[in-house]
């Protein structure tokens, strides 16, 4: 099994038409010096009784004993975040197996949780809410989930409106297709090369990417089996689903997908639906690790679809 293993992949053509969109200010509020109010409000926004972490502490540990504690988490947090260099236990994650059904044959039929420590998820959700201030500048419209100021309901309204109107079109010679995709183990397969680099192209501060890179980097999973730890296991790859930056990053990251259907949009390859003449054009809608896809019902523009496949897949 290579799930969690790096593969060989070609990314330029995708990161060339990534537009760069971080400004100057935009960094300089993302590396600012780190305040106690900001940890406190990243211990405090968590739910007290979360899952407890390969230590055997939960948040409701750190909240209750904070008016203690903060000085020295405080302290050591931003220690390591200078030097680059989380300690060598920091970031182990326990992998707990939960069934799904009646009947567990396979894989397919857990559903894995991954129990980050807490100390580490306090560092991860500072940085995840100094990240969160700047998506709306690097991610396009079609993008909806994770970002503030969206809800995820409004790609949903909108595609509700664009299957309506495809079902009741009777005028025109044109059809069109309206195409889900369910991205298999999204997470799991992210490559941190092409993470680095959109960073790098979206232009992120060398010192906030190295920040995502030290989170990202730095994990090593244990599989929890019958109450016993079974690994580690060093991953090549892949985002956690209970780390705070994740969500955030993954968008990040699939950006680059909705560069690719825009591109092909803008030299008329690719044709999205439109309700109207004046309403814009609709080809795309992201739902975190879901995703639509509009375009005309034509040999041409599904060869081109099926060019897009294995990015999705």
């Amino acid at each position: 099994m290579n799930i969690f293993q790096q593969q060989d992949s070609d990314f330029s053509s995708v990161i060339d038409i990534i537009n760069p969109s971080i400004s100057v200010n935009d960094n300089d509020m993302l590396t600012e010096p780190f305040t106690r109010v900001g940890f406190r409000y990243s211990i405090f926004s968590m739910h007290r009784d979360k899952c407890s972490d390969p230590d055997g502490y939960s948040p409701s540990f750190y909240q209750h004993f904070w008016n203690l504690c903060s000085d020295d988490i405080f302290k050591e947090c931003c220690g390591w975040l200078d030097t680059g260099h989380f300690p060598l236990d920091l970031n182990i994650t326990n992998i707990a197996l939960i069934p799904k059904g009646s009947m567990q044959v396979s894989m397919k039929d857990w559903r894995p949780i991954e129990l980050c420590i807490v100390l580490y998820k306090i560092i991860s959700k500072v940085l995840a809410n100094r990240l969160k201030k700047v998506l709306l500048k690097c991610l396009s419209d079609n993008h909806s989930a994770f970002i503030p100021d969206r809800s995820i309901l409004d790609n949903a309204m909108v595609a509700i409106e664009v299957l309506n109107f495809m079902k009741a079109k009777t005028r025109g010679q044109d059809r069109y297709v309206a195409l889900k995709l369910d991205i298999s183990k999204a997470y799991d397969r992210m490559d941190w090369s092409y993470l680095i680099v959109a960073l790098n192209k979206m232009g992120f501060h060398h010192r906030c990417i190295r920040w995502m890179r030290m989170c990202v980097e730095s994990v090593d999973y244990n599989v929890l089996v019958n109450g016993e730890q079974v690994g580690p296991i060093i991953p090549g790859c892949g985002l956690r689903q209970g780390d705070p930056l994740s969500p955030y990053l993954f968008i990040i990251c699939a950006e680059g997908l909705s560069s690719l259907i825009r591109d092909t949009e803008t030299r008329d390859v690719l044709t999205g639906t439109k309700f109207c003449r004046q309403a814009p054009s609709v080809s795309h809608l992201l739902f975190a690790d879901d995703c639509f896809l509009f375009f005309k019902a034509n040999e041409e523009q599904a060869h081109v679809m099926k060019i897009f496949y294995p990015l999705m897949s």
